[in-house]
């Protein structure tokens, strides 16, 4: 199946129950809630680019250790060919 890169975004830019007493930080005017949900989508857009390179690397470094994994098999299997049976005692 293949993967999406959509992104699904949402943010209370104003709060759940919170009034302007609560926080100086609510923000009150359009202008001002026009404002913060900017650039909280600029900060989400930034860490879904940052997750992905992330999990690119950790894709790359599983594949990679499933790669010396496996050569890892393949060179005991040849030693243990090399050496010949082993006896019971």
């Amino acid at each position: 199946m293949k993967r999406s890169n959509k992104v699904i975004i949402t943010c209370a830019v104003t709060g759940s129950i919170h009034t302007p007493t609560m926080s100086p930080h609510l923000p009150i005017t359009p202008d001002e809630i026009a404002e913060q949900a900017i650039a909280a989508a600029e900060r989400r857009r930034l860490e879904a680019k940052e997750a992905a390179v992330a999990a690119k690397l950790a894709a790359e470094r599983a594949a990679a250790a499933k790669k010396e994994a496996t050569r890892a098999r393949a060179q005991a299997k040849k030693s243990q060919r090399a050496s010949g049976p082993r006896g019971n005692g």
